[in-house]
């Protein structure tokens, strides 16, 4: 079974001539002439892609303030705890070190398990991403 042949027409020949007669004459075959198809499916990507970097932007200024307003809470809960440990004779400076490497470990576990799950999933549903999508799909290697 044949998926894909290329037809290389002489100077001269019109192509869509070429693509008309092969569509009446050869059952169970369509010809599509390529120039136009690679064009079609290069302008939905151009404003597919467009869409998808406002769609992201938003995302992840959104990301950002709702992690601002998550440590912030977070921080001013835990006012007590620096006040005892202040008390104890930590600096402000030794408290803040440690605060910035448990939210950096927080990100970076969250990071990791957004990875994971988004590759999880990618792997798992690729097949009705390609139905869907109606356009081949090439997985990249897990490496």
């Amino acid at each position: 079974m044949l998926s894909c042949i290329l037809v290389n027409a002489a100077d001269g020949y019109d192509i869509d001539t070429i693509v008309e007669s092969i569509n009446n004459n050869v059952e169970g075959v369509t010809a599509i002439r390529t120039r136009n198809m690679i064009s079609d499916i290069a302008a939905g990507f151009l404003g597919f892609s467009g869409l998808l970097k406002v769609v992201m932007a938003a995302a992840v200024i959104l990301a950002l303030i709702l992690m601002a307003i998550a440590f912030t809470m977070i921080l001013n809960e835990r006012k007590k705890e620096f006040a005892v440990l202040r008390i104890m004779g930590a600096s402000g400076k030794n408290i803040m070190k440690n605060e910035w490497t448990e939210i950096a470990l927080i990100c970076l576990t969250g990071g990791v398990i957004g990875s994971l799950t988004a590759f999880l999933i990618t792997v798992l549903f690729v097949n009705t991403i390609k139905t869907s999508l109606e356009l081949p799909m090439l997985m990249p290697e897990a490496l």
